[in-house]
């Protein structure tokens, strides 16, 4: 009905890919270890938000903020809100994780996309070249282990 409502549906379909593939993936993962699962979030992170179309969208919500206050809100909700809620949700399931409150998990969360977007992603809206794919994987080691450590578990026995 209106520009507000286009961006949303469009933002909403960007940011909650309908992925059986990823679901189905994330399922298995969550029998391995928890620095596996931790891994394979940090790179299915990064690789959604570095993907062309993120960026793209991203670029279109910073350029249109000052006609549409709510836009920025809503995609920061979207974009980053979602995948700090996979994490949650991910932290939710583990053994290692299962004492601890909601509330916890959901800072937990926060602070690993936090680690992982960093400033390439500044540099990635810019227009210069994404990170390679080691930078990533190493980007989300240093997520991974900063969880665990925050959870007071040895790194050795998650490896």
């Amino acid at each position: 009905e209106s520009k507000d409502d286009l961006f949303s549906a469009v933002i909403s379909n960007a940011c909650d890919p309908d992925d059986e593939a990823e679901r189905a993936q994330m399922e298995a993962l969550l029998e391995k270890p928890l620095r596996d699962v931790l891994l394979w979030a940090g790179m299915t992170a990064q690789s959604r938000l570095m993907d062309p179309d993120t960026i793209a969208l991203m670029r279109t919500v910073i350029a249109g903020t000052s006609r549409f206050p709510g836009l920025a809100e809503m995609a920061h909700t979207s974009l980053v809100g979602n995948l700090e809620g996979m994490v949650a949700f991910m932290l939710g399931l583990k053994q290692e994780t299962l004492g601890i409150s909601a509330e916890r998990r959901s800072e937990l969360a926060v602070q690993f996309i936090d680690r992982l977007l960093g400033t390439h992603m500044l540099g990635v809206l810019m227009g210069l070249p994404g990170p390679s794919t080691q930078q990533q994987q190493e980007r989300a080691e240093i997520a991974a282990d900063a969880l665990i450590a925050a959870l007071g578990q040895p790194l050795s026995a998650e490896r």
